[in-house]
């Protein structure tokens, strides 16, 4: 991942806290998640077959994202196509009521004369602010609410926070529990979601409803599908949110750290 590409993403991003912003004044109490692809505003409770008896798969598969009282922290890998293509892993930390989370990625910073070389991209929110640090110049810069720059591209699953992207896509409904199944030789539960041009494929952990893995296919103009953007959690766990563990949702700064206001 580029500078470049990095700026890309996080555009998305300050677009969708945007749109949360908004959606909360309008719903009043109302909860909005304010992160990547959509904002989905109430958990979705459908009693779904699936094996093993009847269980609301879809809510207990949200609730394993945003358990209260606690962080959930995650490393996800991307990859587009079926393959990993390389890309750096994405590091989360998210926590409800209110919603805050952080991520951490890995890049490189292209410089003129051609030269790359390692940097942290991570970005924050909470208190209804967008947060980006520069860690090459250790400015930490600060988006009001009112002044997020619209971004031009709709949704992604990629360039965010995994855990809310990951439950405002379950929570959009239509999802088709398949039950248990083998998966690369791993026992998952899978929920599947058709739209009109794309398929959301959702596996997670049947006993406990952790996120496993998952991918979009898109359908060209044949009919056909083709995989998309794809990704592996490679670490999940739980921590229990308190005066210690908070501090994983915000950057690691320093004494000179700087702020810029937007």
């Amino acid at each position: 991942m580029t500078l470049d590409t990095f700026m890309d993403d996080f555009g998305r991003d300050l677009d969708r806290a945007t749109r949360t912003r908004r959606r909360r004044r309008r719903r009043g109490t109302r909860l909005a998640l304010a992160v990547p692809v959509a904002v989905a505003a109430t958990i979705v409770a459908i009693a779904v077959p699936g094996k093993g008896g009847t269980v609301d798969a879809v809510a207990a598969a949200r609730a394993a994202l945003a358990p209260s009282g606690e962080i959930v922290h995650m490393k996800v890998q991307m990859g587009f196509g079926g393959h990993q293509a390389g890309l750096p892993p994405v590091e989360q930390w998210y926590a409800s009521d209110p919603d805050r989370w952080r991520t951490r990625t890995e890049g490189l910073d292209v410089r003129r004369n051609g030269r790359a070389r390692p940097v942290q991209f991570e970005t924050a929110f909470s208190n209804d602010r967008m947060r980006l640090y520069d860690q090459r110049r250790d400015v930490v810069t600060i988006w009001r609410s009112e002044k997020l720059p619209r971004a031009a591209r709709g949704p992604s699953l990629l360039g965010g926070d995994p855990a809310t992207d990951l439950r405002a896509q379950l929570g959009k409904g239509d999802l088709r529990d398949d039950g248990v199944v083998t998966v690369d030789g791993k026992q998952v539960r899978r929920l599947v979601q058709d739209a009109q041009h794309q398929r959301f494929v959702y596996y997670m952990d049947p006993d406990t409803f952790a996120p496993v893995s998952g991918h979009v296919s898109l359908k060209r103009h044949d009919g056909k599908f083709f995989r998309g953007p794809q990704f592996e959690v490679v670490l999940y766990e739980r921590l229990p949110l308190n005066d210690e563990t908070v501090r994983l949702l915000e950057f690691d700064k320093t004494p000179a750290t700087m702020y810029v206001w937007r």
